[in-house]
C-alpha cells in the first residue's frame, strides 16, 4: 500500500481505517497472507493499533522519516474455524 493520507481536519474520524481495512480485504481476496507499507514515522502509533508491526529502522523517503510496517493477514480457512 503506498500514499495513503488522510488531510489533518478529516483524520480521527475512522476514514484512515476504513480505507486500510477495504485495501487490506482486497489483499486477502486476492490470495495475499501479509501486506506491508512505508508508514511515516509520526504514523506509527496508528498503524500499531490496527495490528501492523514495525519492522525496519527508520528510512528516509520523499524527506520525511519512514519505517517499513508488515501486517499479517488472516486467511478464509483461518476465518471458518474461529
Amino acid at each position: 500500500m503506498e500514499r495513503i493520507c488522510i488531510l489533518e481536519p478529516y483524520r480521527k474520524f475512522g476514514i484512515g481505517k476504513n480505507i486500510i481495512k477495504a485495501l487490506e480485504e482486497i489483499a486477502e481476496e486476492r490470495g495475499a497472507s501479509q501486506v506491508k507499507l512505508h508508514g511515516q514515522m509520526q504514523a506509527e502509533g496508528f498503524y500499531k493499533k490496527i495490528g501492523y508491526r514495525t519492522s525496519s529502522a527508520i528510512f528516509m523517503e520523499d524527506g520525511i522519516p519512514h519505517i517499513l510496517m508488515l501486517k499479517e493477514l488472516s486467511t478464509k480457512n483461518d476465518n471458518d474455524t474461529k
